[in-house]
């Protein structure tokens, strides 16, 4: 019984980060509609921006502009697309060091 109660709990836990988390992806979607740079959402920046407010500690428009900065300055001589970009494990690594993330 009590490893019930216990699985119930974290299972409880685990449904609130869920729905956190969802409610965040939802707020960045809706920043990125309405800002006014023109920048275009995905769900690959979304992701992205969700890691950043996770880990850096910034809110959604400071999280959104460190990461479209971080896509322009990326092999900016080479001609990579965004999508590209945002799948290499190289530009997250470069994310990190440049926001210094542990």
């Amino acid at each position: 019984m009590r490893k019930l109660k216990r699985n119930a709990i974290l299972l409880i836990k685990c449904l609130e980060k869920c729905k956190k988390l969802a409610e965040k992806f939802n707020a960045i979607e809706e920043k990125y509609k309405n800002n006014n740079k023109n920048y275009k959402v995905s769900d690959q920046k979304t992701f992205f921006i969700i890691y950043i407010i996770e880990n850096a500690e910034y809110d959604i428009t400071n999280s959104i502009e460190k990461l479209e900065k971080c896509l322009k300055e990326y092999n900016k001589d080479e001609e990579t697309s965004e999508a590209r970009k945002l799948i290499q494990r190289g530009f997250k690594d470069f994310v990190v060091s440049s926001l210094k993330i542990n």
